[in-house]
Protein backbone atom coordinates (compact mmCIF):
# COMPACT_ATOMS: atom_id res chain seq x y z
CA UNK A 1 0.00 0.00 0.00
CA UNK A 2 1.39 3.44 -0.87
CA UNK A 3 2.15 5.66 1.98
CA UNK A 4 5.44 7.69 1.09
CA UNK A 5 6.98 8.50 -2.05
CA UNK A 6 10.50 7.75 -3.26
CA UNK A 7 11.33 11.50 -4.20
CA UNK A 8 9.54 14.04 -6.42
CA UNK A 9 10.49 11.84 -9.99
CA UNK A 10 9.03 9.01 -8.32
CA UNK A 11 5.60 10.87 -7.41
CA UNK A 12 6.03 11.87 -11.25
CA UNK A 13 6.31 8.32 -12.16
CA UNK A 14 3.02 7.25 -9.94
CA UNK A 15 1.27 10.18 -11.31
CA UNK A 16 1.60 9.54 -14.90
CA UNK A 17 0.41 5.50 -14.63
CA UNK A 18 -2.27 7.07 -12.98
CA UNK A 19 -3.86 9.40 -15.77
CA UNK A 20 -2.03 7.02 -18.22
CA UNK A 21 -5.41 5.25 -18.97
CA UNK A 22 -7.14 8.70 -19.24
CA UNK A 23 -6.80 9.36 -23.45
CA UNK A 24 -5.56 12.61 -22.53
CA UNK A 25 -4.96 13.99 -26.16
CA UNK A 26 -3.99 17.70 -27.27
CA UNK A 27 -3.21 18.44 -23.53
CA UNK A 28 -0.19 20.29 -21.80
CA UNK A 29 1.56 19.89 -18.47
CA UNK A 30 1.96 23.09 -15.98
CA UNK A 31 3.85 22.46 -12.85
CA UNK A 32 3.90 24.75 -9.90
CA UNK A 33 7.74 25.73 -9.39
CA UNK A 34 9.62 24.79 -7.89
CA UNK A 35 9.57 21.38 -6.82
CA UNK A 36 6.05 20.68 -8.67
CA UNK A 37 7.76 21.43 -12.07
CA UNK A 38 9.81 17.71 -10.85
CA UNK A 39 7.20 16.20 -10.79
CA UNK A 40 5.26 17.83 -13.96
CA UNK A 41 8.05 17.17 -16.22
CA UNK A 42 8.12 13.13 -15.22
CA UNK A 43 4.58 13.24 -15.93
CA UNK A 44 5.10 15.27 -19.28
CA UNK A 45 8.15 12.76 -20.29
CA UNK A 46 6.03 9.62 -19.40
CA UNK A 47 3.06 10.56 -21.35
CA UNK A 48 4.79 12.49 -24.45
CA UNK A 49 2.94 15.95 -23.66
CA UNK A 50 4.62 19.51 -23.61
CA UNK A 51 6.07 20.74 -20.21
CA UNK A 52 5.14 24.21 -19.41
CA UNK A 53 4.97 26.22 -15.92
CA UNK A 54 2.34 28.37 -13.99
CA UNK A 55 3.64 30.45 -10.56
CA UNK A 56 0.99 31.22 -8.18
CA UNK A 57 2.40 33.82 -5.18
CA UNK A 58 1.25 33.84 -1.96
CA UNK A 59 0.66 37.28 -0.65
CA UNK A 60 1.88 37.73 2.90
CA UNK A 61 1.19 40.82 5.36
CA UNK A 62 3.53 42.89 5.35
CA UNK A 63 3.80 42.84 9.45
CA UNK A 64 4.30 38.88 8.82
CA UNK A 65 5.48 38.03 5.45
CA UNK A 66 4.64 34.66 6.53
CA UNK A 67 1.38 35.16 7.18
CA UNK A 68 -0.89 34.24 4.00
CA UNK A 69 -3.67 36.99 3.37
CA UNK A 70 -4.17 35.49 -0.06
CA UNK A 71 -2.21 34.29 -3.38
CA UNK A 72 -1.65 36.15 -6.71
CA UNK A 73 -1.17 34.79 -10.92
CA UNK A 74 1.05 36.04 -13.38
CA UNK A 75 -2.24 37.52 -14.85
CA UNK A 76 -3.63 39.38 -12.08
CA UNK A 77 -5.90 36.59 -10.99
CA UNK A 78 -6.35 37.40 -7.00
CA UNK A 79 -7.72 35.39 -4.38
CA UNK A 80 -8.13 36.73 -0.72
CA UNK A 81 -8.62 34.83 2.53
CA UNK A 82 -10.91 37.76 4.16
CA UNK A 83 -10.95 36.63 7.72
CA UNK A 84 -6.63 36.63 7.29
CA UNK A 85 -6.96 40.20 5.65
CA UNK A 86 -9.35 41.66 8.35
CA UNK A 87 -7.04 40.38 11.14
CA UNK A 88 -3.93 42.35 9.89
CA UNK A 89 -6.45 44.90 9.19
CA UNK A 90 -5.67 45.55 5.47
CA UNK A 91 -7.85 47.26 2.72
CA UNK A 92 -8.68 46.55 -0.82
CA UNK A 93 -6.02 49.29 -1.95
CA UNK A 94 -3.40 47.84 0.10
CA UNK A 95 -3.81 44.16 -0.68
CA UNK A 96 -3.93 45.44 -4.61
CA UNK A 97 -0.41 46.57 -4.22
CA UNK A 98 1.02 43.77 -2.31
CA UNK A 99 -0.54 41.72 -5.41
CA UNK A 100 1.47 44.02 -7.61
CA UNK A 101 4.77 43.48 -5.96
CA UNK A 102 4.37 39.48 -6.37
CA UNK A 103 3.04 39.91 -9.76
CA UNK A 104 6.15 41.28 -10.94
CA UNK A 105 8.03 38.73 -9.26
CA UNK A 106 6.26 36.54 -10.66
CA UNK A 107 7.06 37.79 -14.42
CA UNK A 108 10.58 38.01 -13.13
CA UNK A 109 10.21 34.06 -12.38
CA UNK A 110 8.79 33.36 -15.49
CA UNK A 111 11.47 35.24 -17.70
CA UNK A 112 14.75 33.60 -15.63
CA UNK A 113 12.91 30.36 -15.81
CA UNK A 114 11.13 30.48 -19.51
CA UNK A 115 13.28 33.42 -21.54
CA UNK A 116 9.51 35.63 -21.25
CA UNK A 117 6.46 35.78 -19.40
CA UNK A 118 4.28 35.48 -22.11
CA UNK A 119 2.81 31.96 -22.88
CA UNK A 120 2.12 30.09 -26.52
CA UNK A 121 -1.66 29.64 -27.42
CA UNK A 122 -2.82 26.85 -24.98
CA UNK A 123 -6.26 27.99 -25.53
CA UNK A 124 -8.98 24.96 -26.13
CA UNK A 125 -5.99 22.58 -24.92
CA UNK A 126 -6.52 20.25 -21.70
CA UNK A 127 -4.13 21.32 -18.86
CA UNK A 128 -2.80 19.14 -16.23
CA UNK A 129 -1.64 21.30 -13.34
CA UNK A 130 1.00 19.39 -11.29
CA UNK A 131 2.58 20.03 -7.74
CA UNK A 132 4.42 18.13 -5.14
CA UNK A 133 1.40 18.04 -3.04
CA UNK A 134 -1.49 20.33 -1.81
CA UNK A 135 -1.37 21.36 2.05
CA UNK A 136 -4.52 24.26 2.26
CA UNK A 137 -4.24 24.60 -1.66
CA UNK A 138 -4.67 28.11 -1.80
CA UNK A 139 -1.95 29.34 -4.03
CA UNK A 140 -3.24 25.81 -6.50
CA UNK A 141 -6.62 27.30 -6.53
CA UNK A 142 -5.74 31.12 -7.81
CA UNK A 143 -3.57 28.82 -10.35
CA UNK A 144 -6.73 27.02 -11.67
CA UNK A 145 -8.73 30.39 -11.72
CA UNK A 146 -5.90 31.63 -13.74
CA UNK A 147 -6.18 28.89 -16.26
CA UNK A 148 -9.37 29.48 -16.21
CA UNK A 149 -9.33 32.82 -17.72
CA UNK A 150 -5.82 32.89 -19.62
CA UNK A 151 -6.78 29.68 -21.80
CA UNK A 152 -10.58 28.49 -21.78
CA UNK A 153 -9.21 25.12 -21.81
CA UNK A 154 -11.02 22.70 -22.87
CA UNK A 155 -10.95 20.60 -19.54
CA UNK A 156 -8.14 21.12 -16.47
CA UNK A 157 -7.12 17.75 -14.40
CA UNK A 158 -5.10 18.26 -11.02
CA UNK A 159 -2.29 15.87 -10.70
CA UNK A 160 -0.64 16.15 -7.22
CA UNK A 161 0.93 12.79 -5.37
CA UNK A 162 -0.50 13.53 -2.24
CA UNK A 163 -3.17 15.88 -0.25
CA UNK A 164 -5.42 15.81 3.03
CA UNK A 165 -9.28 14.24 1.89
CA UNK A 166 -10.68 17.99 2.65
CA UNK A 167 -8.43 19.78 0.67
CA UNK A 168 -8.93 17.15 -2.68
CA UNK A 169 -13.00 17.81 -1.72
CA UNK A 170 -12.34 21.50 -2.60
CA UNK A 171 -10.49 21.26 -5.43
CA UNK A 172 -13.66 18.59 -6.90
CA UNK A 173 -15.82 21.49 -8.02
CA UNK A 174 -13.18 23.46 -9.31
CA UNK A 175 -11.58 21.41 -11.95
CA UNK A 176 -12.47 18.25 -14.11
CA UNK A 177 -10.85 15.44 -12.93
CA UNK A 178 -8.73 14.77 -9.69
CA UNK A 179 -5.80 12.83 -9.41
CA UNK A 180 -4.09 12.12 -6.63
CA UNK A 181 -2.68 8.50 -5.22
CA UNK A 182 -2.24 9.41 -1.81
CA UNK A 183 -4.76 10.58 0.50
CA UNK A 184 -3.97 10.02 4.08
CA UNK A 185 -6.05 10.45 7.14
CA UNK A 186 -2.92 11.98 8.94
CA UNK A 187 -1.59 15.41 6.94
CA UNK A 188 0.79 17.57 8.83
CA UNK A 189 3.01 18.68 5.99
CA UNK A 190 4.13 17.82 2.74
CA UNK A 191 7.34 16.39 2.87
CA UNK A 192 6.58 13.93 5.39
CA UNK A 193 5.19 11.43 2.44
CA UNK A 194 8.27 11.94 0.55
CA UNK A 195 11.55 9.54 1.67
CA UNK A 196 13.49 12.76 -0.12
CA UNK A 197 12.53 15.56 0.10
CA UNK A 198 15.07 18.02 -0.93
CA UNK A 199 14.62 21.69 -1.95
CA UNK A 200 14.52 22.07 -5.48
CA UNK A 201 16.79 24.62 -7.00
CA UNK A 202 16.17 27.23 -9.91
CA UNK A 203 18.55 25.99 -12.01
CA UNK A 204 16.94 22.55 -11.42
CA UNK A 205 13.59 24.31 -12.81
CA UNK A 206 15.49 25.99 -15.82
CA UNK A 207 17.60 22.77 -16.97
CA UNK A 208 13.86 20.77 -16.37
CA UNK A 209 12.33 23.04 -18.96
CA UNK A 210 15.15 23.45 -21.43
CA UNK A 211 15.72 19.52 -21.57
CA UNK A 212 11.65 19.44 -22.99
CA UNK A 213 11.60 19.01 -26.58
CA UNK A 214 8.37 20.45 -26.89
CA UNK A 215 10.01 23.52 -24.54
CA UNK A 216 13.05 23.63 -26.70
CA UNK A 217 11.24 24.34 -30.14
CA UNK A 218 9.03 27.05 -27.77
CA UNK A 219 11.71 28.70 -26.97
CA UNK A 220 13.33 28.53 -30.70
CA UNK A 221 10.45 29.61 -32.19
CA UNK A 222 8.30 32.08 -29.70
CA UNK A 223 10.78 33.06 -26.73
CA UNK A 224 13.28 35.76 -27.34
CA UNK A 225 16.45 35.81 -26.52
CA UNK A 226 17.66 37.49 -23.06
CA UNK A 227 18.32 41.19 -23.86
CA UNK A 228 21.47 43.04 -22.82
CA UNK A 229 20.40 46.60 -21.88
CA UNK A 230 23.09 49.45 -21.61
CA UNK A 231 21.92 52.57 -19.47
CA UNK A 232 23.23 56.14 -19.25
CA UNK A 233 25.26 56.77 -16.14
CA UNK A 234 22.37 59.20 -14.56
CA UNK A 235 19.73 56.85 -15.41
CA UNK A 236 20.84 54.06 -12.46
CA UNK A 237 17.37 54.77 -11.16
CA UNK A 238 15.71 52.56 -13.97
CA UNK A 239 17.74 50.04 -13.36
CA UNK A 240 15.70 48.13 -10.96
CA UNK A 241 12.73 47.89 -13.62
CA UNK A 242 14.33 46.70 -16.45
CA UNK A 243 15.79 43.85 -14.43
CA UNK A 244 12.35 42.89 -13.01
CA UNK A 245 11.14 42.72 -16.94
CA UNK A 246 14.30 40.45 -17.36
CA UNK A 247 16.62 42.53 -19.16
CA UNK A 248 20.25 41.86 -18.29
CA UNK A 249 21.49 45.50 -17.33
CA UNK A 250 25.25 47.31 -17.70
CA UNK A 251 26.63 50.09 -17.13
CA UNK A 252 27.12 53.12 -20.58
CA UNK A 253 30.57 52.02 -20.81
CA UNK A 254 29.44 48.61 -22.18
CA UNK A 255 27.40 49.94 -24.50
CA UNK A 256 29.10 48.49 -27.53
CA UNK A 257 28.39 45.12 -26.30
CA UNK A 258 24.60 45.88 -25.49
CA UNK A 259 21.41 45.22 -27.60
CA UNK A 260 20.04 48.68 -26.96
CA UNK A 261 21.02 51.95 -24.92
CA UNK A 262 18.85 53.89 -23.33
CA UNK A 263 20.10 57.40 -23.00
CA UNK A 264 19.41 61.01 -21.49
CA UNK A 265 19.54 62.97 -24.11
CA UNK A 266 20.62 62.52 -28.01
CA UNK A 267 21.51 66.02 -28.44
CA UNK A 268 25.63 65.78 -28.25
CA UNK A 269 27.41 64.37 -31.37
CA UNK A 270 28.64 61.60 -28.79
CA UNK A 271 25.66 59.48 -28.96
CA UNK A 272 25.20 60.27 -32.87
CA UNK A 273 28.68 58.67 -32.89
CA UNK A 274 27.64 56.03 -30.56
CA UNK A 275 24.63 54.89 -33.02
CA UNK A 276 26.35 54.49 -35.50
CA UNK A 277 29.87 52.91 -34.23
CA UNK A 278 27.22 50.11 -32.39
CA UNK A 279 24.60 50.09 -34.95
CA UNK A 280 22.65 49.21 -31.72
CA UNK A 281 19.09 50.51 -30.72
CA UNK A 282 19.51 53.71 -28.82
CA UNK A 283 16.61 55.15 -26.55
CA UNK A 284 16.45 58.44 -25.37
CA UNK A 285 14.35 58.18 -21.95
CA UNK A 286 14.13 62.41 -21.96
CA UNK A 287 10.04 62.84 -20.56
CA UNK A 288 9.26 58.89 -20.79
CA UNK A 289 7.71 56.88 -17.89
CA UNK A 290 9.47 53.73 -17.53
CA UNK A 291 6.50 51.74 -19.18
CA UNK A 292 7.26 53.27 -22.36
CA UNK A 293 10.83 52.71 -22.17
CA UNK A 294 9.92 48.98 -22.15
CA UNK A 295 7.37 49.12 -24.47
CA UNK A 296 9.49 50.19 -26.84
CA UNK A 297 12.64 48.36 -25.59
CA UNK A 298 9.84 45.30 -26.51
CA UNK A 299 10.07 46.19 -30.15
CA UNK A 300 14.16 45.29 -30.24
CA UNK A 301 14.56 42.99 -33.71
Amino acid sequence: MLNKYRDRAGAGDILAENLAGKNIQNAVVLGIPRGGVVVAARVAGKLGLPLDIIIPRKIGSPLNPEAAIGAVTQDGTILVNHYAASLHRLDKDQIQKLAEEQIAEIKRRMIKYRGQAEYPDYRGKTIILVDDGIATGFTVMAAIRSIKKMFSPRKIILAVPVAPADTINNFKEEVDDVVCPLVPEDFYAVGQFYQNFDQTTDQEVIDLLHKSGDFKEQLKQEVYSLKTIALDDDLARLKTNLEKEGYRVVESSMAEQADAFVVSGLENNFMNMQDIRTQKKIIDASGKSIQEIIDELRNIP
